[in-house]
């Protein structure tokens, strides 16, 4: 829990957090924005508001945050405004047109893109599509939000999760969300199935679409010989393995009421009259109070 205020420095705590983090954006409980402080995880440099968007994102959809946290360093380098050069992926999760659209309409009126979700239809075999151009576009820019680009992530690995259990079953780890996120939901099903059965047939015979476009991965860069399933799925084992570590250098989310962690490694001197004998208030004891309802209410 935050840090013990008597109602004074409560109420001040609020009106300075509520000018930092104003209120705005599809989540409507203030943004992070305004926080400029960047973290050195791993070799990247990350800011509040992408930790912020990450961590919220897992306390509103469930999936794990040392996930999310991976999947983030892989997709973008933790960079909300990520553009693929060989595909029309953007965003903190790179999602591609289709994807996103599909994202948008199945989960968009549950983080407050109802409007813009009924303008989704769904065409031939289910392919979302959008009758107005303008409208397309408004819907696939806010890819570059990372708040919902990460929710929506959230909400794409729980699907694929609970995909995976019905096709595959066993355990459903990280690496193997990592692959359905890769290959898609059926893509991966396919790839687990057949590694269980012949581990060390060369992957790019089950995917030779997917092996043109990434080599790299189908393929070893050294001696040109394919990959199998089971290397293949090593290797990401070993790249989300590495990035859920670097989760060790971020304070833990809190188990408390909204979800936030009151680390000593946000802390910020809030504008306002210090009180003798009291440290700082971190960032996410601000957000915290910024949360709570006006005094009065």
């Amino acid at each position: 829990m935050p840090e013990a205020v008597n109602e004074t420095q409560g109420i001040r705590a609020v009106r300075v957090a509520s000018r930092l983090l104003p209120g705005s954006g599809a989540f409507g409980q203030g943004s992070i924005e305004a926080m400029a402080t960047t973290h050195t995880i791993g070799g990247y440099q990350v800011s509040d508001r992408v930790l912020g968007a990450v961590r919220e994102a897992s306390r509103r959809t469930g999936a794990d945050f040392d996930y999310m946290l991976a999947k983030a360093a892989q997709e973008s380098g933790f960079r909300a405004d990520a553009e693929a050069a060989t595909s029309s992926a953007a965003g903190l999760y790179q999602f591609i047109e289709s994807t996103w659209l599909q994202m948008v309409r199945d989960h968009g009126a549950r983080h407050g893109l109802g409007g813009l979700a009924r303008q989704i239809d769904s065409g031939p075999e289910g392919k979302p599509s959008v009758a107005d151009p303008a409208t397309r576009q408004r819907i696939l820019d806010l890819r570059h939000d990372a708040r919902l680009n990460a929710v929506m992530a959230g909400e794409l690995a729980n699907a694929n999760k609970a995909h995976l259990q019905r096709e595959v079953g066993g355990e459903i780890g990280s690496t193997e969300l990592y692959l359905a996120h890769f290959l898609g939901a059926d893509g991966a099903s396919v790839f687990l199935n057949a590694q269980r059965a012949t581990p060390d047939r060369p992957a790019a015979e089950l995917f030779p679409a997917a092996a043109r476009a990434n080599r790299s991965v189908f393929y070893d860069p050294a001696s040109g010989a394919p990959r199998s399933l089971d290397a293949i799925h090593a290797r990401f084992a070993g790249r989300i393995g590495d990035a859920i570590a670097q989760s060790e250098q971020i304070p833990g989310p809190a188990a408390a009421g909204i979800g936030f962690s009151p680390s000593d490694a946000y802390t910020i001197t809030a504008p306002v009259a210090p009180t003798a004998g009291r440290q700082p208030l971190s960032l996410w004891t601000l957000l915290y109070l910024n949360a709570l309802p006006p005094p009065g209410e």
